[in-house]
């Protein structure tokens, strides 16, 4: 592992990286009735498929980035309508 990779220790004491505990709960949630019922219903689950791939720090990462972005649409308004 690298410096700020994160490790998650499961309740037998093993320490797995990001990426093995990533194949431990992608088969997990696939295989739990809930997620067919979704997608029997017709939910797009792709894009969950997306962020749970995501390691936690990517998705801080990717949130702080859209949250910027949210911001600079909030001020570009308030100043097209002069209010600062």
């Amino acid at each position: 592992m690298k410096d700020g990779d994160i490790a998650l220790v499961v309740s037998a004491g093993f320490l797995l990286d990001w990426q093995s505990m990533q194949r431990v709960v992608d088969k997990a949630v696939r295989s739990h009735p809930a997620w067919d019922a979704a997608e029997a219903y017709g939910i797009d689950m792709s894009q969950i498929e997306t962020q749970l791939r995501l390691t936690p720090a990517e998705r801080i990462q990717r949130h702080r980035r859209a949250l910027a972005t949210v911001n600079m649409l909030i001020e570009a308004v308030r100043k097209s309508h002069g209010r600062s």
